[in-house]
């Protein structure tokens, strides 16, 4: 009853424990470090045992989010499998079974050239591959994106009638 009393008031587990503080460090930093470019995370939760909670993410436009945000989520949810976990020596990317982005807004921009804003968010497989031991990033997980929005930006145009000329298209789910 009295711990009842205790969750009714507020209070969580992450609370308690400053391990949820560390591994939100440790996973901003991982972050910046796999998109090059700065990403925020507000708080980390979740069970730990096979789940974690990153909330209000935001990924950086370019660089810096001073500059603005590409993707920016209330909540995204990486669940795992923890006998994979154990089996990839911690590799949290192998062991990932679902990964949901849960308010989403998500910015895609295709400029001239043919140079697309969201490919700068796909790792290069060469610079994983110069890490010592590490192996190319594949991620074997279903991803789900709830109650998001979206926009697409493209200067290029797609056929003759308006190739050159800005099309913008927005859509919210």
């Amino acid at each position: 009853f009295i711990l009842l009393i205790i969750f009714a008031c507020g209070w969580s587990p992450t609370d308690m424990f400053p391990i949820y503080k560390n591994l939100k460090n440790d996973v901003v930093v991982q972050l910046n470090e796999l998109f090059d470019r700065e990403v925020s995370v507000e708080s980390v939760s979740g069970t730990l045992v096979n789940q974690i909670e990153l909330n209000n993410v935001v990924i950086a436009k370019n660089k810096k989010l001073s500059e603005g945000h590409i993707i920016k989520a209330k909540k995204i949810v990486l669940n795992y499998s923890p006998i994979k976990l154990a089996a990839s020596r911690g590799n949290v990317v192998a062991a990932l079974s679902k990964i949901f982005i849960i308010e989403p807004e998500i910015f895609v921009e295709r400029y001239p050239g043919e140079i697309w804003n969201v490919a700068g968010l796909i790792p290069k497989v060469r610079d994983v591959d110069e890490k010592a031991g590490a192996s190319p990033l594949s991620i074997n997980a279903d991803i789900i994106i709830r109650d998001g929005f979206g926009s697409y930006t493209d200067s290029m145009g797609f056929n003759d009638n308006i190739k050159g000329r800005k099309f913008v298209s927005k859509f919210k789910d």
